[in-house]
């Protein structure tokens, strides 16, 4: 039996809909709405929790994350799942990858973050919305990743 993109694209925003109302350490209650302009305070955020990890400061980490990046990449997912199912449900996992390694203080938390830059970077590109990486260099179609 087959699936159509339509209901795989139905499926992911059903997902990131139940993730936004349930997951994470903070109140999500009156959770702000994310608009365009919000997803270019993703990555850096995104690259601010990764230098943490990076230097064992896991609760520093945690905090960049929840605090700047969380509630912008469940936007950001539902709007790239929109225009690409496949990349917005790699967003999601890899999303959902790092609030695992943030409760438990996993050691892949610096490479999960990783991947979930490029993904994010990724889809940033789809979505045709201007970003920089860690490095400060402007993310383009050449330079995002393709997973």
């Amino acid at each position: 039996m087959g699936t159509s993109r339509t209901g795989v694209a139905v499926l992911v925003v059903a997902l990131l809909a139940g993730g936004a109302a349930s997951c994470g350490k903070r109140d999500d209650v009156g959770a702000p709405a994310v608009g365009r302009n919000d997803y270019r305070k993703i990555l850096p955020a995104l690259c601010q929790a990764l230098s943490f990890a990076d230097a064992g400061k896991t609760k520093q980490a945690n905090a960049a994350y929840y605090d700047n990046a969380h509630f912008g990449l469940h936007g950001l997912a539902a709007d790239v799942a929109a225009k690409d199912s496949g990349l917005g449900g790699r967003l999601f996992r890899q999303h959902a990858k790092v609030e695992g390694d943030l409760s438990s203080f996993a050691p892949a938390l610096s490479v999960d973050l990783n991947a979930l830059i490029d993904v994010t970077a990724t889809g940033l590109v789809r979505l045709g919305v201007p970003a920089k990486d860690c490095l400060g260099a402007p993310v383009t179609s050449k330079t995002a990743s393709r997973s």
